[in-house]
């Protein structure tokens, strides 16, 4: 009997590991990535398994409801902190000495979601992979002029404070599209 098992165990292991296995390949044909050797794959690989397992573990714990959101495979799956930081964090970021947002004054519930794509006033999500210049991306899909059109003029900009998710979402739901780089290191965010 506990041979039985032994062996039952084996198999379903297996079948695993190959499925895994598939899945890796179908990630890397999603996301046309390629590897300049054996060795450098195998790297990353290992590296695309622990996000694996790290987005079952967060999205199970989200169907738990401990988690407020789900998670999935990107292109950066299978990058090491390291890597990911070299390509993509800037430390050039600089702090604005001003006046911030402050949103309305006794004003009404916010609604829980705003598309402005729905509405026109933006371009869709892009991906700038290692462009690395998000200012650019973000000016340009919510900066659309029409002539024809004019409906009020830009007079300036006001930053929201680093952090405040509730001015965020304020600012978003009442004054329009907000054009915002993030700086992550959070395994969350580049999943």
């Amino acid at each position: 009997m506990k041979v039985l098992f032994v062996v039952i165990f084996l198999i379903a292991l297996s079948n695993a590991d190959n499925e895994s296995e598939e899945e890796f390949q179908n990630w890397k044909l999603k996301f046309d990535k390629s590897y300049t050797s054996v060795e450098e794959e195998n790297k990353h690989k290992e590296i695309w398994f622990e996000t694996l397992k790290f987005v079952r573990e967060h999205n199970k714990l989200a169907d738990q409801g401990l988690k407020s959101y789900r998670v999935e495979m990107s292109y950066f799956a299978d990058m090491g902190e390291e890597e990911y930081e070299a390509c993509f964090i800037s430390s050039s970021t600089k702090k604005h000495n001003g006046a911030t947002f402050s949103g309305q004054i006794g004003g009404s519930a916010l609604p829980e979601t705003v598309d402005w794509r729905e509405k026109g006033y933006v371009t869709p999500v892009e991906d700038q992979k290692e462009c690395g210049s998000c200012w650019a991306f973000s000016a340009d899909g919510s900066c659309r002029y029409n002539p024809d059109t004019v409906g009020a003029t830009c007079n300036g900009s006001v930053p929201i404070n680093s952090g405040d998710e509730y001015a965020l979402k304020e600012a978003v739901a009442t004054s329009g599209p907000i054009s915002v780089g993030i700086k992550s290191k959070n395994k969350e965010c580049v999943s």
